[in-house]
């Protein structure tokens, strides 16, 4: 499973906006887009856990946007529940009533990621994935907008989408995150692309494509989600 992985900085946010085709110039860039844009000044990679609040890229809007790590379907009586969804497994979309719905609805997102962590659960040592190259990583993630039964307050949530694993993860854990090659990136966030084509795209990475190192046990930054859809993190 993928409990947590590595947010993207400034930097790596400014390519990823290159990276789903839109320029500086056009301008369906968002005023939060050209804020990152703008900016000289990047930011420490951080661990994500669930619970905080971090960027994605919705199909609806193909922006960057801030989305709460865990999903909430839309009978959860609280928002304590998304705790139990940060992982929707590939095989199950179709299936589980938790995802099939917003599924065949193509409530698709693109997780913003510069790597994530697997546990091996034979040693208990953590190791980090990344591409070769430190390029933005692409990871495929399910949404949905939960509405609180008793505030009416909308929460924007997403879980990332996993698979077997491939050559380099599969010492390590027995499952891994979908990650977009940058020619499934615009395919995924396309409306016109079908839930079973889509399907199709939820493979195991291509073999060696990853770097692999041992880390410390990543460290829980303390975000809180606030001004719903305006991000935990300060952006300047």
């Amino acid at each position: 499973m993928c409990y947590n992985y590595e947010a993207l900085t400034r930097a790596g946010i400014k390519r990823s906006i290159r990276d789903i085709g839109k320029e500086e110039t056009m301008s369906s860039v968002t005023p939060f887009e050209k804020k990152i844009i703008s900016s000289e000044v990047d930011l420490e990679p951080w661990s994500v856990f669930p619970g905080a609040e971090v960027v994605v890229i919705p199909i609806e809007s193909q922006t960057h946007e801030f989305y709460f790590f865990g999903f909430l379907p839309s009978w959860a009586k609280e928002i304590r529940q998304s705790a139990l969804n940060f992982n929707a497994r590939a095989d199950s979309l179709n299936g589980k009533p938790t995802w099939k719905k917003v599924w065949l609805k193509k409530q698709r997102c693109v997780v913003c990621a510069t790597g994530f962590y697997e546990k091996d659960r034979a040693t208990g040592k953590n190791y980090f994935f990344k591409h070769q190259g430190n390029k933005p990583m692409n990871i495929a993630g399910i949404y949905n907008h939960w509405a609180d039964p008793e505030t009416g307050e909308i929460i924007k949530t997403f879980a990332i989408i996993t698979t077997e694993p491939n050559k380099e993860v599969k010492p390590f854990h027995d499952r891994m995150p979908v990650v977009l090659t940058e020619e499934k990136l615009k395919r995924w966030l396309d409306v016109n692309t079908t839930s079973v084509e889509a399907d199709a795209m939820l493979v195991p990475l291509e073999d060696n494509m990853l770097e692999v190192r041992e880390m410390p046990a990543p460290v829980k930054k303390k975000t809180v989600r606030k001004n719903n859809g305006q991000g935990s993190l300060d952006f300047g």
